[in-house]
């Protein structure tokens, strides 16, 4: 990251930051100085961040949550407010996908989707916005997806709650920016995370082939999905609320060609 912004003395929740996307994200906001909340499923990976962040002097609190059972979330929310006193930001990354038919859809897995990538944003932000309110306002990102604005295959539960997530924060955006609150979302093409990259490179005809859909010829990367979040939540983007910026080099762009 080229641009250096200085977030010292601010307070950030990232939710699913184990790994991947969120990851990056709270570690650059620690890398500038903000107190971080992380989460995720994994206990021992929450672990190994809490003793890495303590042994670079980041200041960092871990819980974990499994974000599709509801009622876990006043809890997160409790723990960092208890933890920080205050959250300046929330980052609402955690999401998962199931692949499956439009014409073999299981009530199941629709449910957990549609919980984890949409629910689970709409209700954390409640909770959180209702703290920021108190304190002047804040700010909240929404890592949706390109799939928030087209179809993929195999991806109705998926597309259909990253669509959804768009919806809600432009209410959201409106009814929170009278008290200080922003809310905006980012929409990345494939990212090469972990996960991404195990995917994508065992199919190098399906990777050519939707490479060739980006006018930049390339997926994107963590850091490149975390640098536009930090833009979003820094004070040069005061007042830039209920957007949704696309990191997809230019494939909406050229889509159709």
């Amino acid at each position: 990251m080229n641009i250096k912004y200085d977030f010292t003395g601010r307070k950030y929740v990232v939710t699913g930051s184990t790994r991947g996307i969120g990851y990056e994200i709270a570690r650059q906001l620690m890398a500038a100085g903000a107190a971080v909340g992380v989460t995720g499923r994994d206990q021992s990976r929450l672990n190994a961040i809490e003793a890495d962040c303590r042994e670079n002097g980041f200041e960092c609190y871990t819980v974990g949550a499994d974000l599709t059972v509801t009622s876990e979330l006043s809890a997160l929310a409790d723990f960092f407010h208890s933890k920080m006193g205050r959250v300046d930001g929330l980052i609402n990354n955690a999401g998962i996908n199931i692949l499956e038919s439009a014409d073999a859809l299981t009530p199941d897995a629709v449910e957990r989707v549609i919980a984890a990538n949409l629910t689970a944003p709409m209700l954390l932000t409640s909770l959180f916005a209702a703290e920021m309110k108190k304190h002047g306002g804040g700010t909240v990102v929404n890592v949706a997806s390109l799939s928030s604005v087209t179809a993929f295959n195999h991806h109705s539960a998926y597309c259909a709650s990253k669509e959804g997530l768009l919806g809600w924060a432009k209410v959201a955006a409106m009814e929170l920016g009278p008290s200080g609150i922003r809310v905006n979302s980012v929409g990345p093409t494939v990212v090469l995370t972990e996960l991404g990259k195990r995917d994508w490179n065992s199919d190098a005809e399906k990777r050519k082939r939707m490479e060739s859909y980006i006018p930049l010829g390339r997926f994107v990367n963590p850091e490149e999905v975390a640098s536009v979040v930090l833009f979003l939540l820094s004070d040069e983007a005061a007042m830039v609320n209920g957007e949704f910026v696309l990191i997809d080099g230019g494939y909406m762009t050229g889509k159709g060609i």
